[in-house]
């Protein structure tokens, strides 16, 4: 009979590994201590596994949102790049316009000024070619000027001397018209004096008047024509 002061131990308690002594290492724990460190294993294991898991969610996401705020900022960037290459544009247009204006303006007046220009050189040739032109003009002065009184009509020396050699002098005029020569005007020139006023028939004075005429119509039009 065994001893009962000896402990008593069960065999599903142990495990034996060796027969060899008395050693207490020569045994394993229990089967119920296995078991539980094996499933403390396992759920370290789920751990790891449950929290390798999130973090790979979570970089997926910080990168899926980094991307959607990079892809916004992109449109931003771009939305704001069309808008300035549509205001340049725009700038440009205004710019060009307003260049087209002005040369349109400058050119305008230049064309207007040269064919004045060549007009005067014009008249004035054909002026001296044939003086009826010069009779026409005083006809049409003194036919404004009939109810005036001491008329005073200044000619170019040559002029003035045309007159006088075919008969068309101050003494086949009537009485109260005077033909003098005024060495300042040209051939063809006509100044005109009264009591009461100056006519001024110069030929350059009556191409300027056109002239300005013409820039002041013609910028009208244009103007409303632009638009």
């Amino acid at each position: 009979m065994m001893n009962s002061s000896r402990k008593i131990i069960k065999a599903a308690e142990v495990a034996v590994t060796s027969l060899k002594g008395d050693n207490s290492d020569a045994f394993t724990a229990p089967l119920w201590e296995q078991e539980n460190e094996r499933a403390r294993s396992r759920a370290s294991d789920g751990t790891r596994h449950v929290a390798g898991a999130d973090v790979e969610q979570r970089v997926h996401d910080a990168r899926e949102k980094g991307f959607r705020d990079g892809v916004k900022d992109e449109q931003k960037r771009s939305g704001e790049a069309i808008v300035s290459v549509m205001e340049a544009v725009a700038q440009v247009r205004r710019e060009w316009s307003d260049l087209q204006e002005r040369f349109y303006d400058e050119a305008k007046e230049n064309v207007i000024r040269l064919s004045v220009a060549l007009a005067e050189k014009i008249i004035r040739r054909e002026v001296s070619l044939d003086c009826d032109i010069l009779r026409t003009m005083l006809d049409n002065i003194f036919g404004d000027l009939k109810d005036r009184t001491g008329l005073t009509v200044f000619l170019s020396p040559g002029d003035e001397q045309f007159l006088k050699e075919h008969g068309v002098g101050e003494e086949e005029s009537d009485a109260s018209v005077r033909i003098m020569a005024d060495p300042d005007l040209n051939p063809g020139d006509v100044l005109v004096e009264t009591p009461e006023l100056v006519v001024d028939a110069r030929i350059i004075e009556q191409l300027n008047v056109l002239q300005q005429r013409l820039i002041d119509h013609d910028g009208g039009e244009g103007a409303a024509g632009r638009e």
